[in-house]
């Protein structure tokens, strides 16, 4: 099916993370794109949908994230520099949500 927040929850591991940080500090995310190099689509047999798709879940709880900087990490795209616009827009789904 597609891809929804399911039992994500950004939120409750932010705050997790906040009681012992002691003061401001960075959450990490996986990019929607490294993401959706390991997964196996069988629902949008389309890469950028899924990319895309991915971003808006994680983009759905970015609002209610108690950090000072998220920090999305993306790993694939010197494997992939075609794929460097695609997983632009995905980071800055979730950054710009």
């Amino acid at each position: 099916g597609p891809i929804t927040e399911g039992a994500l929850n950004l939120p409750e591991d932010c705050a997790r993370a906040a009681s012992v940080a002691g003061g401001p500090f960075k959450f990490t995310l996986t990019s929607p794109y490294m993401l959706a190099r390991t997964l196996l689509d069988e629902h949008y047999h389309d890469f950028a949908k899924l990319t895309l798709a991915i971003a808006d879940a994680l983009a759905a709880q970015m609002s209610d994230l108690s950090c000072a900087c998220v920090q999305v990490d993306e790993a694939n795209i010197p494997g992939n520099p075609a794929d460097g616009p695609l997983a632009a827009e995905a980071i800055n789904r979730v950054l710009d949500a």
